[in-house]
This record gives C-alpha cells, sequence and structure tokens, in this order.
C-alpha cells in the first residue's frame, strides 16, 4: 500500500526533501497537524520549528496513492499515524504554517555535508 517511506532521523525537512527529489515529486506539509506541534514546546523552542527540522529516530514519512488513504489505519501496534500533508506533482515542497501562509519549506535538518 505505500508508494515511498524514509525514516525521519535527519529531520523532516530534509528528508522529505530527498524523498520528494528522489520520487519526481513535491509536497506540500501541514505545520498544524505535525504531533509535535500539539505539544507544548519546552524550554522556549518553537514547537513547529523542532518538528520540521529536528530529527525523529523513531518515526517514519510515508506515502500512499489517494485511493488507498482510506485503507491506512490510525494506529500500528499502538503507534499512532498521522497524515501530515498531501504529495503534489510540482516539484517544491511547501509548508502551511500556522497561520496559513504557504512557504518553501527549507531543508533544515541535519546534513553531513553542509557546513554550518
Amino acid at each position: 500500500m505505500a508508494t515511498a517511506m524514509m525514516d525521519l532521523s535527519d529531520g523532516l525537512s530534509s528528508d522529505l526533501t530527498r524523498m520528494c527529489e528522489a520520487s519526481g515529486v513535491g509536497a506540500i506539509v501541514e505545520a498544524a497537524a505535525l504531533p509535535a506541534v500539539t505539544v507544548s514546546a519546552a524550554g522556549g523552542v518553537d514547537a513547529v520549528e523542532l518538528a520540521l527540522h529536528g530529527g525523529m529516530i523513531t518515526s517514519c514519512c510515508l506515502t500512499v496513492a489517494t485511493k488507498d488513504a482510506s485503507r491506512v489505519p490510525r494506529s500500528l501496534r499502538g503507534v499512532a499515524i498521522t497524515r501530515i500533508g498531501e504529495v503534489t506533482r510540482r516539484r517544491e515542497v511547501m509548508v502551511v504554517d500556522l497561520e496559513g501562509r504557504r512557504t518553501a519549506l527549507r531543508a533544515g535538518g541535519w546534513d553531513p555535508f553542509r557546513s554550518r
């Protein structure tokens, strides 16, 4: 049923961008749908920034065809499965922020080849 799947250990923004580039597609991510955003951030950390760019060792991103979306369970073995956006034909990865503004999602997760 899954058409693509990738772990998010380098951060959603980096790994989703890599997955889309490899597949020749784009995506739109809804910041309000990200599970970490619904939890209050501690220590002044921006929850959206953390959800988009922080590595999540135990998380994966998967895609399914629209016709199969209703077959995806809400959880699997106690792990929640959350719809956070959609794949698009346009080769750009976008994010819709909490105010509803759509902007390009910059890859801001871990990249061992990027100088900091």
